[in-house]
């Protein structure tokens, strides 16, 4: 039975119930299919981005590129935490 912390109340909860016992805070469940919508967009964006980056550095415009880096670093952190 692994137990998660309620960020309404801090108290210690199962993490099968759907609301905390202690002060009814509503715990949202992601399904798979969810997850892997979120990921599969993530990654496209990374990809949009690292390819928005490569271009801007290769044409000089760093301001661009920097911005661009920043979004992938950003959606990768994202991933791999989600």
């Amino acid at each position: 039975m692994p137990i998660i912390q309620c960020p309404g109340c801090e108290k210690r909860v199962d993490d099968k119930v759907e609301t905390c016992p202690m002060c009814g805070y509503r715990f949202v469940k992601r399904s798979k299919s969810s997850k892997l919508i979120i990921n599969i967009v993530l990654m496209m964006l990374i990809c949009i981005s690292a390819f928005i980056a490569v271009v801007a550095f290769t044409l000089g415009n760093t301001i661009i590129g920097s911005a661009a880096s920043v979004i992938v670093i950003i959606c990768l952190i994202k991933f791999f935490v989600n």
